[in-house]
């Protein structure tokens, strides 16, 4: 029996409605997920943030962003920190103020 499938609204994208602009290396997201907790989640934030700016280093993450990924400010910082163990990101910490990011290629996956 044929399955049915429902047709997908055409959009336009624009500011209303909340995208995440590629192209995202496969392999960084794999990292990511390699390295557990929120760093999925917050890899996924900074990638937005870095397709919203354009830019891939000098990135900001800002408390309001968060919400919009389910994440708290916990798990922002958790998701950080093992982002930066898996050396796919460096922080650039700022007391009292949102943190720096800058998005550093992802080491390319092991042949098995």
């Amino acid at each position: 029996m044929p399955v049915a499938v429902e047709a997908v609204p055409s959009t336009r994208w624009t500011r209303e409605v909340p995208y995440l602009r590629g192209p995202v290396p496969l392999s960084w997201l794999g990292a990511a997920q390699k390295a557990g907790g929120s760093a999925l989640g917050v890899g996924a934030l900074v990638w937005h943030l870095a397709g919203l700016t354009r830019r891939h280093s000098g990135l900001q993450l800002r408390p309001g962003l968060y919400a919009t990924f389910g994440l708290s400010r916990h798990a922002v910082y958790r998701g950080l920190d093992r982002l930066v163990a898996a050396k796919l990101l460096r922080v650039h910490p700022r007391p009292g103020a949102a943190s720096v990011v800058d998005l550093l290629p992802a080491a390319p996956p092991e042949e098995t």
